[in-house]
């Protein structure tokens, strides 16, 4: 049964990794036909002489748009894109599969046992996008933290007398990394033909856990669109950016113990079944019937719930400040 589970678990991820290698193919194909649209002699031949009418627009893919991705799939994009993970979700799905299947029948075969083989393969399964959410919580906190330093030397350009877009393209050049990054991939998606406009507003999307950038971006389309003083947005942001870090830390300090009686009440079950198992399994002899390894799964259940539960009180509760 165990193994049925595991098989049909497998089967599954694999289902939907097929389909995001479907995806990734259309979307290698919009690329290329991006590509194409740019060249002049289709720029050309989409011109038409005057007096012909009104022209018809050509529906054209714009540079680097990807067609879209059902839910979960556009979760896990977006979180390999804060991360700075650019390989796609089908290589995380299939390391998902391979560590849940792994894990599964080390439990199974250690401990003979289905629910800490089920946990185990669910463990696996897991991992993988555990461990890229915290990748991708720590670049987002460093991508915070840079933000009022980007403020700082854009008004440095500024002042010197540059445009927006040179200052932005100054800043790409030698700003670190992971901000640094980012900007200089929407001076390459200028360079492919999208507007600095465009390329901006993609930037937020791409990284929906820095609001900082969203503020940064909403600065710097009202001066490119209404022409306003940049220059004094930029200082009142910097400004903003330092309150808001110091007032983050305070409540980070807050909420750290929640956090951490949530993950000893999490762990702390099955690290103590583990410990009888290993060390006096003659007394586990009651849940290793199949009504008592229903009994462990729901217990299991419960744990979770209320793992989920905890974390999703504080998120709720400090989700705008953290």
């Amino acid at each position: 049964m165990v193994f049925l589970g595991i098989v049909l678990a497998l089967a599954s991820i694999l289902t939907g990794a097929l389909f995001v290698a479907q995806w990734q193919e259309q979307r290698s194909q919009r690329l290329v036909a991006s590509l194409d649209a740019l060249r002049p002699d289709a720029r050309d031949r989409g011109k038409q002489p005057a007096g012909a009418g009104k022209p018809r627009t050509p529906a054209r893919p714009q540079p680097g748009e990807q067609p879209p991705l059902p839910w979960p799939f556009s979760r896990l994009d977006t979180l390999q894109e804060q991360a700075g993970e650019y390989t796609g979700p089908l290589r995380l799905l299939l390391t998902a599969a391979l560590s849940a299947v792994g894990l599964g029948l080390v439990m199974w075969l250690l401990t003979a046992q289905a629910p800490l083989a089920i946990g185990g393969a669910a463990a696996g399964l897991s991992a993988p996008t555990v461990l890229l959410r915290r990748k991708a919580a720590r670049r987002m906190q460093v991508i915070e933290d840079q933000v009022s330093g980007l403020c700082d030397r854009l008004l440095q350009s500024l002042a010197a007398g540059t445009t927006v877009d040179l200052a932005l393209r100054e800043a790409a050049s030698d700003f670190p990394a992971p901000l640094g990054d980012e900007l200089r991939r929407v001076v390459r998606m200028v360079r492919m033909g999208t507007t600095l406009d465009a390329s901006l507003a993609r930037l937020p999307q791409r990284l929906p856990g820095a609001p900082s950038i969203r503020m940064l971006v909403a600065s710097l389309q009202i001066a490119l669109e209404m022409g306003a003083n940049l220059a004094n947005q930029l200082e009142r942001l910097a400004g903003l950016l330092r309150q808001r870090r110091i007032t983050v830390a305070r409540v980070s300090s807050t909420v750290a113990m929640a956090r951490l009686q949530s993950k000893v009440l999490f762990f702390a079950p099955l690290g103590a079944y583990v410990w009888v198992h290993l060390q006096a399994p003659q007394l586990l002899s009651q849940w290793q019937t199949p009504a008592g390894e229903i009994k462990l799964l729901a217990m299991a259940g419960w744990v979770v719930f209320g793992y989920f539960v905890t974390q999703g009180l504080v998120r709720n509760a400090f989700g705008e400040v953290l």
